[in-house]
């Protein structure tokens, strides 16, 4: 088997010049060496007001999805479609969904048979989704290190699900209009535009030496994951592109979640109260947004005392997030 390599995984998430099904497909081929024997599989999904399966990828998985997948296709409308959004072991949180009595019996008679896994969704709550999945025969198969990987690249998956939406298929180039800046490899700004980028010119810099690290392989797979956020300051994917003449230039590309509309809060303060509404931990949303666990903390209670409410339960309900997950996610970043 080949050795497990993080960085192969993410640099398959970034691979913008394949179409959707071959994108998924290099990321499936990626996932390989974390199976667990029992096959990898790979969907989007369009979650909101009615949950519908777009494409499905999978490679030697011992079970048929068909039931499930034709279910997903019909167009049914669960109102706990953001229940599996967080990461973690994907029958515990179909567990967790039965023992709140919502799911309708038409999906968890779909459901027999699913095998126990792993999976992790990237995304954004209402409007659709990537869920990586790592099918096992054990719900304690998966290595904490396996899972603190897939964990992240969940992350990664989501950023870039949304940037390929936003892009409409098309790769990032320099004067593409979500470009915000253009800065070599060793970080050096060519070109900035708008005022927020104006003024997160050090952000920016260190963003592509961070990215730019991570690639060169030099530190090790933790580091690696460490270094590169799925987002920074949480607003940019930092992606890579390689100009007509072979020079390579790092883009700092706009690609903020799309979140709940609330007014009273500022983009990321939205970004933060989604995330920790469908119980992401902290530690797993400063890497999804590329800024400090303090940080979130700060933004998490300033959106809290702007909306009125005491506490992250009171969020939960006014977001429509899930209840506490019978095992929360771990991400050491």
């Amino acid at each position: 088997m080949t050795r497990k390599d993080p960085l192969r995984l993410l640099e398959a998430a970034y691979a913008f010049d394949r179409d959707e099904p071959a994108w998924m497909r290099g990321v499936v081929e990626a996932a390989r060496p974390y199976d667990l024997g029992s096959g990898v599989a790979m969907q989007i999904a369009q979650l909101g007001p009615k949950l519908f399966l777009r494409t499905a990828i999978s490679e030697r998985l011992a079970c048929d999805f068909s039931a499930v997948s034709k279910f997903m296709r019909s167009g049914a409308a669960p109102p706990w479609a953001g229940r599996m959004y967080a990461p973690g072991p994907a029958a515990f949180v179909l567990d967790a969904v039965a023992a709140a009595g919502i799911p309708p019996r038409e999906f968890l008679k779909a459901a027999k048979g699913w095998p126990l896994g792993w999976g992790v969704r990237g995304g954004d709550p209402d409007v659709e989704s990537a869920l990586l999945f790592m099918a096992c025969e054990r719900r304690d198969a998966l290595a904490p290190a396996d899972r603190h990987v897939l964990d992240a690249v969940g992350a990664h998956l989501g950023a870039c699900l949304r940037l390929r939406r936003a892009m409409r298929g098309a790769a990032p180039t320099s004067d593409g209009a979500s470009t915000e800046a253009v800065l070599s490899p060793s970080g050096k700004v060519l070109d900035a535009r708008g005022a927020r980028a104006q003024r997160s010119l050090s952000a920016l810099v260190d963003a592509a030496r961070r990215t730019e690290r991570a690639r060169s392989r030099r530190p090790d797979a933790e580091e690696r994951l460490a270094l590169w956020t799925a987002l920074f300051e949480g607003r940019w994917s930092v992606v890579e592109t390689v100009e007509r003449d072979g020079k390579r230039m790092l883009l700092a590309c706009r690609n903020e979640p799309e979140t709940a509309p609330l007014r009273e809060l500022t983009t990321l303060e939205r970004a933060i109260a989604q995330y920790v509404a469908l119980g992401h931990p902290y530690k797993y949303v400063a890497y999804e947004l590329g800024i400090s666990v303090s940080g979130v903390a700060a933004q998490l209670q300033r959106a809290l005392r702007k909306l009125g409410l005491r506490c992250r339960a009171d969020l939960i309900r006014l977001l429509g997030g899930p209840r506490p997950a019978p095992e929360a996610p771990t991400v050491t970043v």
